[in-house]
């Protein structure tokens, strides 16, 4: 068998629109389930400044940047795979791209998003490819958001991607991932335990990710699930909305930069507790969030960087 040509893959790069509006923003803000706390985890006009354009301080909540890779420019339903997401780098081993796993994702925030909704461009690049294992490839790429109107850089995005079911006997390109930090064998310095809800996955899905596994029970067995199960970036989103109430008085613009690994899945209803540890002399927690109900850890690795307004 040929080796594979890895040759091009670090130079492979294109870009594509992407636009939102307020409502998107509102739509993100409820779907991550914000101003949701049933049992008084929090007052229930907290997240005001996410859920009504009509509050004197109404903000995008500073994860959302990470559907308009999905959603694109498209204010209706999207196919899945979206297009903007169904991209591969010449040269790598074939594979089929139903097996492809979503691994890890941060986000860094250079700058708020526009409140009033903005058109972006999305400029993107492949960072590494490595072999994992026999079968399988870790591919790492970046994207980085562009206010159209401005110029000005928003914020950069990174997203692992697991590819299965290909022959991995190559030398990979590329720097590795940096190692994700491990938990301290101590108490957490803060915890907030968050409750999803059993239709939240139909909710979330209306900002862009439209894949079937979420809402479909057949897909979802076909897949090996028993049921469907939540999106991992709205697990991610529900750890956000819990670190900027544990780190920065619900402060979005405290918010600097966030990276995780996703290592099981979350089941609509379930609780997600996140916890953190203070890393010292840094404006930064470690952190990580399980499943309260079947104590499983579904995001692990977890770090978390805040601006001044933190108060950890």
């Amino acid at each position: 068998m040929a080796a594979a040509d890895l040759s091009h893959v670090l130079t492979t790069s294109g870009e594509f629109g992407a636009s939102y509006t307020q409502r998107d923003l509102l739509i993100y803000a409820l779907g991550i389930g914000c101003g949701h706390y049933p049992h008084g985890e929090r007052d229930k006009h907290v997240d005001a400044k996410f859920t009504t354009e009509l509050h004197d301080q109404f903000a995008a909540f500073p994860l959302y940047p990470v559907v308009l890779l999905f959603k694109g420019t498209s204010q209706d339903t999207v196919a899945y795979p979206p297009p903007n997401l169904s991209w591969f780098p010449d040269g790598i081993p074939s594979f089929n791209p139903a097996g492809t796993l979503h691994a890890e994702q941060s986000i860094e925030i250079h700058r708020p998003l526009p409140s009033t909704g903005a058109a972006v461009t999305c400029h993107r690049r492949v960072v590494s490819f490595h072999p994992k294992g026999a079968t399988s490839a870790l591919l790492e790429t970046e994207y980085k958001l562009v206010d159209e109107s401005t110029r000005v850089p928003l914020c950069t995005i990174v997203m692992s991607s697991f590819l299965r079911g290909l022959e991995s006997r190559f030398t990979g390109v590329g720097p590795k991932a940096s190692k994700k930090p491990s938990m301290p064998h101590r108490k957490p310095d803060a915890s907030l335990a968050l409750p999803t809800w059993p239709s939240q996955a139909f909710f979330y899905r209306l900002s862009g990710d439209y894949n079937p596994l979420h809402c479909d029970p057949d897909m979802a067995q076909a897949l090996g699930f028993q049921e469907p199960i939540l999106h991992g970036l709205c697990s991610m989103g529900v750890a956000a909305r819990a670190l900027l109430h544990l780190c920065c008085d619900n402060d979005p613009t405290a918010f600097r930069k966030m990276s995780v690994r996703m290592t099981k899945p979350c089941i609509p209803g379930e609780t997600l507790e996140t916890s953190v540890w203070r890393v010292e002399g840094a404006p930064t927690v470690h952190f990580q969030t399980r499943v309260v109900e079947r104590d499983v850890v579904v995001l692990d690795g977890g770090e978390f960087t805040f601006g001044p307004s933190a108060r950890l």
